[in-house]
């Protein structure tokens, strides 16, 4: 493949997303990049490691028996699903109300968070001894973590980072590290930015996420907390800075979280064909 082919077609899958299936491949097969293949029939599972790094090789050796998979690959090698695109994901399959089969999907089937969290490529970086926070969409060493990576999180230099967006867990204008009222989470400034929400690829995927959640609440933990939920928690003040994974709960709470250690047990959602 010539250069300028590998460009047009990176150009294209990025503004339109519509390449066709072996456009796709020989994009990746020549270190191309492409996000999700939203277009080709597709279906979702999750896959599982017992680090990130695990569960990220378990998620490319997956991939690997397809050769026309819809995951999004960078440099020509699988990725997880961005947050935005994990969020996308759930209400897809949320939506899909039937197998194949034409047999009738039980609400466990069609919660994809339902009872596990899913891990992202979103990362969340948290300077040093304050409340500042960068969400990084698409982080490079999320996505390239070597399998054999143990630690709690990744060390790393908060003010050498260039992508993403800055913000504040003190803030007044928006709550961190606790539940929020559903009109209250529609307009957080971190949740919107994480999930994408005024993009072009991702518009309405956010509102709609977040009404398929709060109408969960009161059905998986009835009482006077059925209401909130879907917070937005990020680590305060760490000794160093420190880069982790931003996930989503499972369906009790719904929430974006960034607690979770990479060395911990990790679950991908995966984008299959179908």
């Amino acid at each position: 493949m010539a250069d300028y082919d590998k460009r047009l077609l990176e150009r294209r899958a990025l503004e339109e997303g519509n390449l066709t299936l072996a456009e796709r491949y020989a994009l990746r097969r020549n270190l191309g990049s492409a996000g999700v293949d939203w277009n080709s029939p597709h279906t979702f599972e999750v896959v599982r490691g017992d680090t990130y790094g695990l569960a990220l090789a378990n998620l490319r050796a997956a991939c690997a028996h397809d050769e026309f998979h819809p995951q999004p690959f960078s440099d020509g090698a699988t990725c997880p699903l961005t947050f935005a695109e994990t969020i996308r994901a759930c209400v897809e399959n949320y939506n899909r109300l039937q197998n194949p089969d034409g047999s009738e999907r039980s609400i466990e089937e069609r919660l994809l968070w339902g009872d596990t969290w899913l891990e992202s490529q979103t990362g969340i970086a948290h300077k040093k001894k304050t409340n500042t926070f960068r969400i990084i969409p698409h982080c490079e060493k999320l996505r390239t973590l070597d399998q054999n990576f143990n630690s709690a999180c990744f060390p790393c230099e908060y003010n050498d980072i260039k992508e993403g967006e800055d913000f504040n867990s003190g803030s007044r204008r928006y709550k961190c590290n606790d539940w929020l009222e559903q009109d209250k989470v529609l307009v957080h400034p971190a949740w919107r930015y994480a999930a994408q929400a005024d993009t072009k690829e991702f518009k309405g995927y956010f509102e709609e996420f977040v009404g398929i959640a709060f109408a969960q609440f009161p059905r998986i933990r009835p009482g006077d907390n059925s209401d909130k939920g879907m917070g937005f928690y990020v680590v305060r003040k760490p000794e160093q800075d420190e880069l982790r994974a931003l996930i989503v709960n499972n369906a009790n709470n719904s929430n974006a979280n960034s607690y979770y250690y990479l060395s911990y047990n990790a679950r991908f959602a995966r984008v299959r064909p179908q």
